[in-house]
């Protein structure tokens, strides 16, 4: 008979631990769902904290022109003999 009350109180405690177990899950969960939101609707009407607007102004030198002139001969001649097969 002993040994069916401790099986019982023994089975009650495992029952509890998990409970408590999944307290601390489901609390941990709504934190985390909690800061994500804050988190995400914190710059909702300003913009992003990334977005920073810098002055891009680059200024640009103009350089001297291509005046090099083409010297080499650019005419295409076309082979056509007709060679005999070997």
């Amino acid at each position: 008979m002993r040994y069916k009350e401790v099986n019982k109180q023994f089975l009650f405690n495992q029952k509890r631990k998990l409970t408590m177990k999944n307290l601390f899950k489901f609390g941990f969960l709504g934190l985390a769902l909690t800061l994500t939101v804050a988190a995400c609707n914190s710059n909702s009407g300003e913009g992003s904290a990334t977005e920073e607007t810098t002055d891009t102004t680059t200024v640009v030198t103009p350089s001297e022109p291509d005046t090099t002139v083409i010297t080499t001969d650019t005419t295409v001649t076309a082979d056509t003999t007709v060679k005999e097969a070997q």
